[in-house]
């Protein structure tokens, strides 16, 4: 092959498959990335981890038709190093390539085109058409488990129906539940590595539409000129809505989900080995208590009661609390239910969170 293209749009594309393909513990095969160019004009870039794959699509100035598998990490390492507006890719197809840009020219060796997986993207009707996704990604991606025998913890549960698109993720602690519009063709629900779709979001942009595809075990993320797949997980996640709807609340306050962020992050300063922290109710305010061997900390926020009457304390996991409330904005209303299970609300998102025991030296180490 051979073609000429613009270097910092092709540097771009680089950028985005670079961050597919694997850096170790991978055979070399996979931690290359394919361009292949068509006589149309059109270059194909390509790179997957096999869990995982991209495709994005440029226009070139084509003078020989072909493929090249190079390594992702040092081709993208050239680019960054061509003080040029053009550069220009040749070579054959198993042998070695040709960089030149510039004053500079680079010779690296690449592989057969042939031993990388296949790249071929099949026909498969859309699910939806959706907006958002990066925002919608980062909402509930954080309650997957990031360690678990079970497959399904480690996913986002994406539901698609005719009111839009529901997200949810639980870990077995904690669940997340949001939601964003979309046009819908069918109901569908499928399972996504959480993984999978935290490259996803660092690719696309939330003004993309995105339109959602499945086709046999994957699922297919396309725009014009890019197309992301991931391997789909078989099995049934948690009934999100049961689970929320089986909370029986005993008191509800409505308070800021900043203030109750910042509240908590400042006590959690004085975390020990036990990792929890307690939330004190008290009428008209929230009081975050943290004691461990490295001391004590106490923070209170106003709160307003909307109904039953507040009261009591219970303890928390530090990190799997803040990380519920560090996804949260504007007015937060909080269900306390029996044995301290808080369903915490806001406009764009719903989470749950059970409590743990009370430790031990408690009060000896509570503020």
């Amino acid at each position: 092959m051979k073609a000429t293209f613009n270097l910092p749009e092709l540097m771009a594309l680089v950028k985005s498959v670079n961050s597919i393909a694997p850096t170790r513990d991978a055979l070399n095969v996979l931690r290359c990335v394919l361009l292949e160019t068509e006589s149309t004009g059109i270059v194909r870039i390509c790179a997957t981890d096999l869990n995982i794959r991209v495709e994005c699509r440029a226009a070139a100035e084509v003078a020989e038709s072909g493929q090249l598998l190079v390594n992702a990490r040092l081709l993208a390492g050239i680019l960054q190093k061509l003080d040029s507006d053009t550069v220009t890719i040749s070579g054959t197809d198993d042998k070695r390539a040709s960089i030149e840009g510039g004053y500079a020219s680079y010779s690296l060796p690449t592989l057969p085109p042939e031993t990388y997986p296949s790249a071929d993207t099949p026909n498969c009707e859309d699910i939806a058409a959706v907006k958002g996704i990066p925002s919608l990604v980062r909402r509930v991606v954080f309650a997957a488990a990031a360690e678990s025998k079970l497959p399904t913890m480690r996913c986002v549960n994406l539901i698609f129906t005719a009111d839009g698109l529901k997200a949810t993720a639980c870990d077995g602690s904690r669940l997340a539940v949001a939601k964003a519009e979309s046009k819908s063709k069918t109901e569908q629900s499928i399972l996504v590595p959480a993984a999978s779709l935290l490259k996803l979001s660092g690719l696309v942009a939330d003004r993309d539409e995105l339109h959602i595809g499945v086709a046999g075990k994957n699922v297919f993320f396309k725009k014009e000129d890019f197309v992301f797949s991931a391997r789909l997980v078989e099995g049934r996640s948690i009934n999100a809505d049961s689970m929320l709807k089986s909370v029986q609340s005993v008191f509800t306050m409505l308070t800021d989900a900043r203030a109750m962020y910042r509240a908590a992050s400042a006590a959690s300063t004085v975390g020990g080995e036990q990792n929890v922290f307690s939330l004190c109710f008290r009428g008209s305010s929230i009081c975050v208590k943290c004691g461990s061997e490295n001391g004590r900390s106490q923070q209170s926020i106003k709160a307003v009661a909307l109904s039953g009457t507040p009261a009591g304390e219970y303890w928390y996991d530090q990190a799997q609390l803040l990380g519920c409330l560090r996804a949260m904005k504007g007015s937060l209303m909080l269900d306390v239910g029996q044995r301290g299970v808080l369903v915490m609300r806001t406009d764009d998102l719903c989470c749950l969170q059970t409590s743990r025991r009370r430790p031990a030296n408690a009060e000896d180490k509570a503020a």
